[in-house]
């Protein structure tokens, strides 16, 4: 079994990380400058976002004790074996009520040999191009703003909500200089299984750090024991000649599972605690031997329906669907992007796009703290275009629409229904 570090070198041309955690919750708020609230979803007393902080991001920023260390742990973000990236909403209620711990991730993002930036939630196959470009775009702004950096380092990894794809998001990245994105394994064709895989774009080719579903199904679900995953690792080396990724949400330890904190914890500061210097080649996973593919477009991880579980098409059963949860979502989707394209088309959009990507990165601190929004422009014209234009991208954020009749809510799709709602009554 895999007891010692000597299976990875940290180099540009090696992923350093066997662990990738999504950390991400989405705006909970959207109050506009007249003071009409177009959702409230932060939750009683702490707060939902303050809960699931307290339960899993302190623990994973923070040293976390754990009886049978013989040693201080140290706290499990700074570990080279886990690699973490934090969505801009989140990064930005970070910042606001958190900020020590905001410095520690931003160290270790900026530390990393291959930065991993995202973009707001949103299933960005399912956008217009011209769409796709300007949330890329706000992600790299909202990075910038978040990193403290002028200008973002190359190498640069993305990762796409859902790990949603198709060719021209592909070509989306890489126009927008991204050199990585992570997929997962039945997300790519390839000649062969290799850990890494090369997708040709118009703009040069974008390298696929790829994730085993497999091994991130040992690490997610039910009581994972150390020694099982290092068996699995182990044995999947041999069979395949490198050792496989997993990639999971973030809050999958202590939100979801307080045994699976408990898990990584000793498997970081106890299995894996020299791990601090690795050395040796022997995990087989270098970059400059990277396979040929293409990407199967329209999948993601959490969907094998072509993306119904956002779209509604394809009669997806996602989280128990049945026909008519899918036409209210096929509905909402279709207004929300009916709007966008509008929104898109107008004059406005050539002439203030730069703007309007500059002010609603700023305006995140206003959505975390529950406050209004503030004016995009003192012309009215120019002022009910861009907030439009936040009240629809935010309504496209994917987080509530994956609830099927199974967990019925008062707060079910609550985000589209009512953006689409302003939108219709603001949008002729």
């Amino acid at each position: 079994m895999l007891r010692s570090p000597e299976y990875l070198h940290q180099s540009a041309d090696v992923y350093p990380s066997l662990i990738k955690l999504h950390c991400y919750q989405p705006p909970r708020t959207l109050i506009l400058p007249t003071g009409q609230p177009l959702f409230d979803l932060r939750g009683q007393e702490e707060g939902v976002n303050e809960r699931i902080y307290s339960q899993c991001y302190r623990a994973l920023i923070s040293p976390l004790p754990q009886e049978g260390f013989d040693s201080a742990p140290s706290a499990m973000i700074n570990h080279p074996a886990l690699d973490v990236h934090f969505l801009p909403s989140l990064s930005a209620w970070l910042k606001e009520y958190h900020p020590q711990s905001w410095e520690v991730v931003r160290q270790k993002i900026i530390s990393s040999p291959l930065p991993t930036i995202g973009s707001w939630h949103i299933i960005l196959p399912l956008l217009p191009r011209p769409a796709q470009e300007l949330v890329v775009d706000q992600a790299l702004s909202d990075a910038k703003m978040d990193l403290g950096l002028n200008n973002l380092p190359s190498p640069l990894a993305f990762w796409l909500p859902e790990s949603a794809v198709d060719d021209q998001t592909a070509d989306v990245l890489a126009s927008r200089g991204i050199t990585h994105l992570f997929l997962r394994r039945d997300q790519v064709r390839a000649e062969k299984l290799a850990p890494y895989v090369t997708v040709p774009t118009s703009h040069g080719a974008l390298t696929a750090i790829i994730y085993e579903m497999e091994t991130s199904g040992l690490l997610a679900f039910g009581k994972p024991r150390v020694e099982n995953y290092l068996d699995h690792l182990e044995a999947f080396r041999r069979v395949h000649g490198f050792l496989p990724l997993s990639a999971l949400d973030g809050e999958t330890y202590g939100h979801h599972s307080q045994d699976n904190l408990f898990f990584l914890n000793w498997l970081l500061n106890h299995a894996w605690k020299d791990f601090s210097q690795p050395v040796g080649e022997s995990g087989g996973r270098k970059m400059s031997e990277a396979v040929s593919g293409e990407i199967i477009p329209s999948t993601s991880w959490s969907c094998l329906h072509g993306l119904g579980r956002w779209s509604g098409a394809n009669s997806c059963c996602c989280d128990g669907a049945d026909e008519a949860s899918n036409r209210e979502k096929n509905h909402l989707y279709s207004g929300l992007v009916d709007h966008l394209n509008r929104i898109l088309a107008s004059p406005l959009f050539s002439t203030h796009r730069e703007t309007f990507i500059h002010w609603f990165s700023s305006q995140r601190t206003h959505l975390v703290k529950g406050e209004e929004i503030t004016s995009f422009s003192d012309d009215e014209t120019e002022d009910e275009w861009g907030q439009s234009l936040a009240v629809d991208l935010v309504g496209l954020t994917s987080c509530g629409w994956f609830f099927g009749p199974q967990n019925p809510s008062s707060e079910m799709r609550t985000v589209q229904k009512n953006c689409l709602a302003f939108l219709e009554e603001k949008i002729e």
